[in-house]
């Protein structure tokens, strides 16, 4: 019965070695192919990724547009170099970048040809061309001179653009993840359209002598793992004259972030941000600046701690102290940090930062995650029902001297205040009064109210 049982399990492990590699080898076959047809946008937008500093909010603002024609401009660079093709079509640019996820008009960025970052060529028929003269020049200064970048698949929906810098005496690795989907365009000549990128953290170089790895330090640092198991999170940071205090915590499912700093506080509560702050009746409330209905935030969030022990090259052992497990993150430019970690949860809890050549900490940070939140007043507000604050934007335009009007609708507690930053620091005046007559006074708590704010005035 042994033997029967023994030559059932070599029959059982020699079919599992035969179907999981062949399925091994047709997975990797299927990579390879997605790699060479994503491979000049990956490249292209992760060298201007890389160029441009994108951190994990490119899809924001003027910087995604900027981006994008700078990815264009390295893939019409690269296309000139490997295939001799001197100029870019303007069907072939909008394709471009659309398959990278730009919606606006086929608008250069201002001052690209002022500058002679791009030169627009017209042809027959009407026909438009872009050269990127810039790009062309500054590819071939780059590539295989001072740098090199390659493409590699993490998955089937994935890709890590890597370059090695070679410019000073060090060499220096910067790394973006590139997700993207199948194209929904039939017309494309891209079979995938990206969809988001953001800076990756290759796993540093790993001192044997820790028992524990980076995936499993990552992964215990993870906000919602934290929060999992312990009420908040507060972090001491060194402020000029006292240390803020950071709380993040979780109220009715939603983040709560609430930073202290003495003279001046301020928060998040979901996707509305708010200052502390004394209205125009003398009394402090919570004033609702901004509305963040972005779903990046909460992945944000997610990497608040983690972040601390991110973009480090290299993870040394230094001792063991207590129920504290010390290491040292090594720079690629120049300074350094000593993380005490949590013999038994691995969660990180204190941070100290060094520069140069100096034995003293520049600055230094505190976690703690056992203690009950504040009993922050105003989070009450959200248990009740909620009232409605209607706010009225009117645009100037004196190009055409057109007004344009656009209403927005949000509901905020009983005593929470909206006061839009467009109007504390941007040029739009805030009135109570639609005819935009009086300074602006808070309507009180309680009430549904509106907002008048305008650009021809103030």
């Amino acid at each position: 019965m042994k033997k029967t049982r023994q030559l059932f399990s070599c029959l059982l492990i020699l079919v599992l070695i035969f179907c999981v590699v062949p399925l091994a080898v047709a997975e990797e076959a299927e990579l390879q192919a997605i790699q060479e047809e994503i491979n000049d946008q990956t490249l292209a937008l992760g060298l201007a990724a890389w160029l441009n500093g994108v951190g994990s909010d490119w899809q924001k603002g003027w910087q995604s547009d900027l981006v994008l024609w700078d990815a264009a401009g390295w893939y019409s660079a690269f296309h000139n170099r490997i295939y001799d093709q001197k100029l870019l079509g303007e069907a072939d640019t909008r394709d471009f970048l659309a398959s990278l996820g730009y919606t606006g008009d086929l608008v250069l960025p201002p001052t690209w040809e002022e500058y002679g970052i791009v030169k627009i060529v017209h042809g027959a028929g009407n026909s438009v061309h872009y050269d990127f003269r810039q790009h062309k020049e500054m590819f071939d200064a780059m590539i295989g001179v001072t740098t090199e970048m390659n493409v590699r698949m993490k998955d089937a929906t994935s890709a890590v653009f890597t370059a090695i810098s070679h410019a000073f005496e060090d060499s220096h690795k910067y790394s973006y993840l590139i997700s993207f989907a199948a194209n929904d365009n039939p017309y494309s000549k891209f079979p995938y359209k990206v969809i988001d990128v953001e800076k990756y953290q290759e796993e540093p170089e790993w001192d044997p002598a820790l028992n524990f790895t980076w995936k499993l330090l990552m992964t215990q640092n993870k906000l919602s793992n934290i929060l999992r198991w312990y009420p908040s999170v507060r972090i001491s940071m060194p402020a000029i004259d006292a240390d803020a205090q950071q709380w993040t915590f979780k109220h009715n499912g939603e983040f709560v972030q609430y930073t202290d700093s003495g003279h001046y506080s301020f928060g998040t509560y979901g996707m509305y941000s708010f200052d502390l702050l004394e209205s125009t009746d003398g009394v402090r409330r919570p004033c609702v600046g901004s509305i963040n209905r972005d779903p990046m935030r909460e992945e944000e969030l997610e990497k608040m701690i983690q972040k601390y022990l991110t973009d480090y090259e290299r993870v040394n052992f230094l001792r063991e102290e207590d129920d504290l497990i010390w290491i040292q993150l090594i720079h690629p430019y120049g300074f350094h940090a000593n993380a005490a970690i949590d013999k038994g949860t691995l969660l990180l809890r204190k941070m100290q930062f060094f520069y140069g050549d100096s034995t003293e900490p520049a600055s230094e940070n505190t976690f703690v995650y056992d203690e009950t939140p504040p009993a922050f007043e105003p989070l009450k507000g959200w248990d009740m029902p909620l009232r409605t604050i209607t706010a009225v934007w009117e645009t100037y335009d004196p190009a055409v001297q057109n007004f344009t009007y656009r209403t927005e609708t949000i509901q905020l507690p009983y005593n929470w205040e909206y006061y839009p930053n467009e109007a504390k620091y941007d040029n739009y005046a805030i009135y109570t009064n639609p005819r935009y007559i009086g300074p602006y006074q808070y309507p009180g708590d309680w009430v549904d109210y509106s907002l008048f704010l305008t650009t021809a005035k103030g």
